[in-house]
């Protein structure tokens, strides 16, 4: 299934050889980086060293992606040092001070260890799992960057994120699934659908005061009507739309591609409450999936782990479904 979309040529991929270091070349180049940081190798160097541990018969245009992607690495670990030298001794290179002068002894000479650590900007620009990153290549498409901003600021300013939402137009929906969306997590079905449709006067109901901050009134319900069929799936999905185009316009397109597609799981694998709770079971699967990932939306279809999930719950009798028959996929 196609969402219509025409996205630019993308960038040239690495090879993956290049980059995994159980291979023998990234092995080679990923121990040419160690050594830079460990301060036994000087960047220029490593960068000469990496290019020779390349393949000779790479074309231009894998070796410059290559070469690009290890550049990025090396040159961020170089402005991290410069900068925590920087912090270490300020003073250092002073013109006021001649060079047959001893320095003054300071406090400087004995640097905190925690300056030594750096500021969390120079630990994440060095960070694992930001070098990999770097080395896939791998961009977030325009809509990717934009939830991924959201939630950003969800996650560190939740109560003013929150209090912006307050005002005509604002859906109906649980707060604490306000919540889950805004900072990047799975909404909880059972909780909309209880909340919006079984347990209204229970709801945990949030308002500004006159300091403009958030006050909780009442107690909050816990999930007291469970998701068991198409018609009460499709009674959460809507409010679950309308509050997350609310806040996530630039989704629109994808919730209604995947409606679409969901729907047409529940009508090909037919009525009965087995099929159906399997159905619900992908659903809640691949939203997880999607919330936990945050690289890939709820319409990619060809995504390996999208795939798995959907030949557990929907083709075959998958781990935890409880049924030997087998199903169709709707984007077939």
């Amino acid at each position: 299934m196609s969402d219509g979309r025409r996205p630019g040529p993308p960038e040239p991929p690495v090879p993956s050889t290049l980059l995994d270091p159980a291979s023998e070349v990234g092995k080679i180049c990923h121990d040419i980086v160690e050594r830079v940081r460990d301060g036994k190798l000087r960047v220029a160097e490593a960068f000469s060293q990496i290019g020779d541990a390349l393949p000779i018969d790479l074309d231009d245009e894998e070796r410059n992606t290559a070469m690009d992607s290890y550049f990025r690495i090396l040159s961020k670990h170089a402005s991290s040092r410069e900068a925590a030298a920087k912090r270490v001794h300020p003073g250092a290179g002073d013109s006021e001070r001649r060079d047959d002068e001893d320095p003054e002894p300071t406090e400087e000479d004995e640097p905190d260890p925690k300056r030594l650590r750096g500021t969390t900007e120079e630990f994440l620009a060095k960070a694992p799992w930001v070098v990999q990153q770097e080395l896939s290549g791998k961009k977030l498409n325009a809509s990717l960057k934009a939830t991924a901003d959201i939630v950003y600021h969800g996650i560190r300013s939740l109560s003013q994120v929150k209090a912006s939402l307050i005002g005509p137009g604002k859906p109906p929906f649980p707060d604490s699934e306000w919540t889950a969306m805004l900072q990047g997590r799975c909404v909880n079905f059972d909780n909309v659908f209880s909340n919006l449709y079984g347990s209204l006067g229970d709801e945990k109901r949030t308002q500004l005061n006159s300091e403009l901050e958030l006050v909780q009134k009442g107690t909050s319900s816990s999930a007291t009507r469970k998701v068991a069929s198409f018609g009460e799936w499709h009674a959460a999905f809507n409010p679950y739309r309308n509050a997350v185009e609310y806040a996530f316009p630039h989704r629109s397109r994808e919730l209604r591609d995947y409606g679409r597609y969901v729907e047409g799981l529940f009508i090909a694998l037919g009525d009965s409450a087995t099929a159906q709770r399997r159905v619900i079971e992908f659903d809640k699967a691949i939203r997880t999936l999607v919330a936990t990932r945050r690289d890939i939306e709820l319409t990619d279809f060809n995504d390996l782990e999208f795939r798995r999930i959907e030949t557990q719950y929907i083709i075959g009798a998958g781990v935890g479904t409880g049924s030997t028959t087998s199903g169709v996929t709707a984007h077939e």
